[in-house]
């Protein structure tokens, strides 16, 4: 509504700690993707709070389910190689501050992230290397080319390779502008040139089972219903979030399904 956070207050729950646990959920979600097997709990441990007009206040949440959705089988440049992390927590009881709410209901979460060994993953990573090293060499014999030293006749004849040469770094500048979409800051994959695949801790959260989450912003979001006979599902934004970072613990005590 547009009255919603007219004020420019927030509500910023900042210590919500959750535990992945690798029991199924009974119940199913059709956002979160998946069979349901692949729908794990997920357990509040830390109640969120907040301080507001009354002091700190205590934000209820309950346990909900998470799912990390399934890999690409194959690889071409078109192919995405994110996954999502979805989950979904209960507010039983919401949250007011000012003029700005949390609704009393089951709110989602989605994330972007990646999976180190998904073969998907590897090959756009390679991919962008590569199109990083053809474009330095074309613009380095692009100007080598445009020298200002060459005869009239010289740059005549140098003209249709200029030409096609300026197209292909048009078209590998278009490729590398979609793969840094898709991937981690291009600044990790940087150091692929060199010799490196080590991911900057800064970067990306690492996760438990080689997942890397993404350590931008993403969406919290609320079921609604619309179409014909409002039968059909659709979820509006209501805010973002963000993970911070996952504990120094091993696979078994913290568990991510990637099939």
């Amino acid at each position: 509504p547009p009255d919603w956070a007219a004020s420019g207050s927030r509500l910023v729950l900042p210590n919500l700690e959750v535990e992945l646990r690798a029991d199924e959920a009974k119940e199913r979600e059709s956002l979160l993707g998946g069979p349901i097997q692949q729908q794990m709990i997920l357990l509040p441990v830390i109640q969120p709070t907040f301080i507001g007009m009354k002091g700190q206040t205590i934000v209820p949440v309950e346990a909900g389910a998470y799912c990390l959705s399934s890999p690409s089988t194959t690889f071409n440049e078109k192919k995405d190689p994110r996954r999502k992390f979805r989950f979904y927590l209960d507010f039983p009881e919401g949250a007011v501050r000012n003029d700005v709410s949390l609704p009393a209901e089951r709110i989602f979460f989605d994330l972007d992230c990646w999976v180190e060994g998904d073969e998907q993953f590897i090959k756009a990573r390679e991919k962008w290397t590569e199109n990083e090293k053809e474009l330095k060499r074309l613009r380095d014999f692009y100007e080598t080319l445009s020298d200002d030293s060459a005869t009239e006749m010289q740059m005549m004849l140098r003209l249709r390779s200029l030409v096609l040469m300026e197209d292909r770094i048009n078209v590998l500048s278009k490729e590398q502008e979609d793969l840094d979409s898709k991937l981690p800051k291009r600044r990790i994959i940087m150091n692929d040139i060199v010799g490196s695949s080590d991911f900057n801790d800064e970067d990306v959260i690492r996760g438990p089972s080689g997942v890397l989450f993404s350590n931008q912003d993403g969406y919290m979001t609320v079921k609604r219903y619309g179409g014909i006979l409002n039968m059909q599902e659709k979820y509006d934004i209501i805010g973002t979030f963000t993970i911070s970072d996952f504990p120094s613990i091993s696979d078994s005590e913290c568990y991510i399904n990637r099939q």
